[in-house]
């Protein structure tokens, strides 16, 4: 009579890698959640700098063509933000806006606008360095006709000082998980082949090699440690779709460069500890004496 397979065994082994599978996935969204968090603290810290506006001042009583001249003599500078338009805000409309802000006609007590014509400029971010902010003040003040510059240089520190700071933080924050990460899937794999220790064995009584007892359980974990990889990315994927969908204005946050930097992360990551896992653990099922194992 021919066997029958036994049908318990191998629903109960696809049941432990679909298990296996869950817990790596779910330990590399974590850490997935949290490299994106960094990446977009700096998108945001980037986006920030793209939208802040050097005023340039102009001095009163200038023609049309000598403001014209200073624009071009602007944009001519290094530090200025490609394809970003300059802006010009005549000393009237300035009055008009001041005039709205504190609600009082100023113009009546000084019967004058000592107000002047304005380039609002936008810098490129790489310049928002603290030793460079006042090498671009200077540079535009040197332009002929330019009264005064105002760059906000406070705001600028503070925005360096925080990235920072948030950068430190998730660094910590990131071998911390990373570290809790591999002794998790690390015990996930050892519990997993706990339940092969007398296969492995028994491979070893027919004079089966380590190295070929090792091979097939390396790469069936080195694959599900890939595969959890890309699960926890379209995961995350999933998340952010979900969180634009709910607040708009993350979108300007979203990046597919993002993604695929946690793609390549998480899946290399998964790979790796899934076979260095691997083999500590057939190693010391491999060296334990024949009374320990049951």
């Amino acid at each position: 009579m021919t066997p029958k397979p036994n049908i318990r065994f191998r629903s109960s082994t696809y049941l432990q890698a679909i298990n296996v599978l869950i817990s790596i996935t779910t330990a590399l969204f974590l850490l997935g959640l949290c490299g994106l968090l960094v990446l977009q603290a700096n998108q945001l810290g980037k986006l920030i700098k793209e939208n802040l506006e050097v005023q340039v001042f102009l001095q009163h009583h200038l023609s049309e063509p000598q403001k014209q001249q200073i624009k071009q003599a602007i944009q001519k500078r290094n530090f200025v933000a490609k394809n970003k338009p300059i802006a010009f805000v005549s000393k009237e409309k300035a009055a008009e806006s001041l005039k709205n802000q504190v609600q009082e006609n100023f113009q009546e007590l000084l019967d004058d606008n000592p107000l002047h014509d304005a380039f609002l400029v936008k810098i490129d971010p790489v310049w928002y360095e603290s030793n460079e902010i006042q090498k671009i003040k200077q540079q535009l003040e040197g332009i002929e006709g330019v009264y005064d510059v105002s760059i906000v240089e406070n705001l600028i520190q503070e925005i360096n000082q925080n990235l920072t700071k948030i950068g430190l933080f998730f660094l910590a924050f990131g071998a911390f998980v990373i570290f809790t990460v591999f002794l998790l899937i690390d015990h996930i794999i050892k519990i997993s082949l706990f339940a092969q220790r007398l296969l492995i064995r028994s491979m070893q009584l027919v004079g089966a090699t380590d190295a070929f007892i090792r091979l097939p359980f390396i790469r069936q974990f080195a694959l599900q440690g890939g595969l959890s990889g890309l699960l926890a990315t379209l995961f995350l994927w999933g998340f952010l779709k979900y969180l634009h969908t709910q607040i708009e204005e993350l979108a300007s946050l979203y990046s597919i460069t993002h993604v695929l930097i946690i793609l390549f992360a998480l899946v290399g990551i998964g790979i790796t500890i899934g076979t260095w896992s691997t083999f500590r653990a057939t190693k010391k099922y491999l060296k334990m004496p024949l009374d320990k194992l049951y």
